[in-house]
This record gives structure tokens, sequence and C-alpha cells, in this order.
């Protein structure tokens, strides 16, 4: 097996068993206010008769909330563990199982492609966005999430690595970097910092500090200096 088929297989291995307590974890304390900001900025930009497809829907956490939204024969998740699909298929949406540098679908064929926290965990990066970038509609957008080297939570992972191990293969990219990634008929329309001020996840946790923190992430995740040290990119990329 070579390298990058074992990190393939590494990574379903990771989530097949995470999917068991995925949505717990997943849906309160840290998680509950990254996902919000997320989500708004998704919704920010789509209208309810758009084709979305969301790369990357895991147990379809996001994607539940996003197909409150759209009409839900117009939204698709897809993912590389068939046990987080399982779990997706239980909220009724409509997922398939697939690579994401592989998307089964044709060329302009969504209006929004969005993906949060998956990107970061792919080696043939620019392979899987030149392929949402295929699949997304002229004058359509691509909402993507990379993870920040200069930022808290890079340096609470690497600590973490140090005394827990390697898990699951992770990138960080600076903006710089990401720019790199991008086809020429792109145009990046606007950037979001998550996980600014937040430097241990379990302050989300705490009473009322924790909503000190969600108030100073909510009012400067798009400050423009201040989002350069969030954790997590969330950039914005129209397809010209």
């Amino acid at each position: 097996m070579d390298d990058m088929n074992k990190i393939y297989c590494e990574t379903k291995r990771y989530y097949n068993k995470y999917s068991d307590y995925y949505d717990k974890e997943r849906t309160r304390g840290y998680y509950e206010f990254i996902n919000d900001l997320e989500i708004d900025i998704v919704n920010t930009y789509i209208k309810n008769d758009n084709k979305i497809l969301e790369v990357g829907c895991g147990t379809g956490i996001i994607l539940n909330r996003i197909s409150r939204v759209v009409h839900s024969k117009n939204i698709i998740g897809i993912d590389l563990s068939e046990k987080m699909l399982y779990e997706a298929k239980k909220k009724n949406l409509n997922v398939i199982m697939c690579n994401a540098n592989m998307l089964p679908f044709k060329n302009n064929s969504f209006d929004i492609v969005y993906s949060f926290k998956v990107i970061p965990h792919i080696p043939e990066i620019e392979n899987v966005i030149r392929d949402i970038d295929r699949v997304t509609k002229k004058d359509g957008l691509m909402i993507l999430e990379f993870y920040n080297p200069i930022s808290f939570k890079f340096l609470a992972n690497k600590i973490s690595c140090f005394f827990e191990g390697w898990k699951v293969y992770c990138r960080y990219d600076s903006l710089h970097k990401i720019k790199s990634y991008l086809p020429n008929n792109t145009k990046i329309i606007h950037i979001r910092g998550i996980r600014i001020f937040t430097f241990i996840s379990i302050l989300a946790k705490i009473p009322i500090i924790s909503h000190i923190f969600r108030f100073l992430e909510e009012n400067f995740c798009d400050n423009l200096i201040l989002r350069n040290f969030g954790g997590y990119f969330v950039v914005v990329i129209k397809k010209c």
C-alpha cells in the first residue's frame, strides 16, 4: 500500500470509529460555536433555490441545518466514511460515499460547494480544490475551510500530538499558501477567522467565561487584522 492510500485508509478508519460519539461531542460547547460561525457564513450567501454540495459532511450536523434553509432535494453531502454516512441517513439527509478528489458530479452542477474541517485532512489538496471548482457553476461560490499555522489551534494541536500521538493526517496553510492552491478562474471575496481568542477548547465549557469568548469570536471573526490569527480560515471563493 502506498503512502497516499495508507493515509486515506487510516482517515476512514478513524472517522468510522469516531461516528459512534461524533454527534454527542460535536454539537455542544466548543464545537457548537465553531459550527454556528461556519453555518452563518454559508447562510449569508445561499438562496433557497440554490443547488448545494457539502464535501465531507460526516454525520450531517451542518448539512442538516443548511437543509432547513434550502429545499432538501437541492442539497447533497459526500463523505469517505460509511459509518458517518449511516448516521447522516438517520437524519433523512441526501448523502453518498465517495472520495473528495473524485466527485461523481457533472461540471457546473452546484451554486455553492462548501467544506468544513475536511480539506486540511486531505494530502492531495490541489486536486480536491480543482475538482470542487469543476463542479461549481460559473459565478458560483466555494466556501472552504483551512487550518492556520499562526493560531492557538495549531499550538494546542501540536501539544496534543506530542502527548497523544498522531491520529489522522492534518495540514496547516497560511493565507499565502491557500491562494496558491486556487485555480486562475477564481477570486477570494471574503475571509473569516474562527477561534481567534479561544486558546484552549475547554474554555467553551465554563459558564460565563464561555459567553465572553463566544462574544469575542462572533464579533471579531471578520476583523481584517484579527481574522489572520483564527485557527480556522473560512475562505469564500467566487468562480469567475
